[in-house]
């Protein structure tokens, strides 16, 4: 089913609209720690508790909190932190049956590092404006007007059909100065067909443990998914 006339022009609109926020919401959930994402919900929430500091004294609370999250960030932005990877991959996987490999890390400075996490980054699996136009969800004509034109649900099944596989996050072992260490990481296949890696991802922690910058180092790899034994 294609969609025509004034329904294109809103799709795409919309299109643009779900992909920043898928966007924003993987980098939440990626870029901050527990304790990071409960310190951004305190400073608005006492935010505006505080907004009128002759009734409340929560603006303190804000302040503090402010200051915290902003050395959290900064903290980030300095981190000298450069690794190289290398990946060892199998050639073969099937859906549903977990896939365990190993990739070494090697520390690229003369200082050690240390509290670092791996994971990978897989291919970007959000819905092409094509694909969004083009591919109705399963039953969608069953749907109720709005959300046949709205296109929410249409965008949250082609998301999960585009992620073919998840990967892990695991910690890593200190780095020593020009040193390696050796991490086990754990794939889930859940397509078949090939599954595609961008490069290894390494998370590196602000000294107070709210925030993480990450660490993006290209290495292209492919394991060939085949179906469900």
């Amino acid at each position: 089913m294609t969609n025509t006339g004034p329904s294109i022009w809103l799709l795409r609109r919309l299109h643009a609209s779900y992909r920043a926020s898928s966007a924003f919401t993987w980098w939440w959930r990626r870029r901050f720690t527990p304790g990071g994402g409960l310190v951004a919900l305190s400073i608005v929430a006492t935010g505006l508790m505080g907004a009128d500091t002759n009734l409340s004294q929560a603006y303190q609370l804000f302040v503090f909190l402010c200051v915290l999250f902003i050395a959290a960030l900064a903290g980030t932005q300095f981190s000298r932190t450069r690794v190289a990877a290398e990946r060892r991959l199998p050639r073969f996987g099937s859906v549903g049956d977990p896939v365990k490999y190993h990739v070494t890390l090697t520390n690229l400075t003369a200082q050690p590092q240390r509290g670092l996490a791996v994971t990978e980054n897989l291919t970007d699996p959000r819905p092409t404006v094509a694909q969004f136009l083009s591919v109705p969800e399963p039953g969608e004509k069953k749907r109720n007007w709005y959300d046949r034109q709205m296109g929410y649900f249409r965008w949250v099944w082609l998301l999960r059909q585009n992620v073919r596989g998840r990967v892990n996050e695991v910690a890593c072992p200190a780095l020593p100065p020009k040193g390696t260490a050796e991490v086990e990481l754990t794939l889930t296949p859940l397509r078949r067909g090939s599954l595609r890696f961008a490069g290894v991802a390494v998370a590196c922690p602000d000294p107070f443990g709210l925030f993480r910058t990450f660490v993006e180092v290209p290495l292209p790899g492919a394991l060939l998914v085949l179906p469900r034994r």
